[in-house]
């Protein structure tokens, strides 16, 4: 594969890392809103607890710097999201830019494609190449 279509792939693939990472976080949001919840209801156990326990203050700290690195991802997501978008529409096979959207924004594997697509899975390889090998990308940051 040439270096220029790895640079390309690479770039492309910044926006599911986005999307994994900001799913992650939320999960993790949904940790800490559920011991805040627990703060609020005193619940008898005879189990052991370990560790030191989170104060109420430390759980909302947590959850506001949560969210920020959310909200960052998500602007960060948005803007790769426009790029890729962009010069995809610049392509001038639609079945290429409909493969490579798909695949890099939709989040559809290669093989859900094709089904999708009604499609042969060595056809949407190729469409998926040739998409990846013409489209022209303002790669920021490289």
């Amino acid at each position: 594969m040439k270096e220029e279509t790895k640079r390309k792939k690479y770039y492309l693939k910044k926006y599911r890392r986005c999307i994994t990472k900001i799913d992650r976080l939320e999960g993790k949001l949904s940790e800490l809103d559920f011991k805040l919840e627990g703060l609020n209801s005193k619940e008898i156990t005879d189990m052991p607890r370990g560790g030191q326990p989170l104060t109420l203050d430390e759980l909302l700290v947590r959850k506001e710097e949560l969210k920020t690195r959310i909200n960052n991802l998500v602007q960060s997501s948005h803007r790769i999201r426009q790029e890729a978008c962009f010069a995809f529409d610049a392509l001038d096979d639609e079945r290429c830019a409909e493969v490579l959207e798909m695949y890099f924004i939709d989040l559809l594997s290669l093989d859900e494609i094709a089904e999708t697509k009604h499609y042969s899975f060595r056809h949407v390889i190729r469409l998926y190449s040739q998409g990846l090998e013409d489209i022209q990308l303002t790669i920021s940051g490289h």
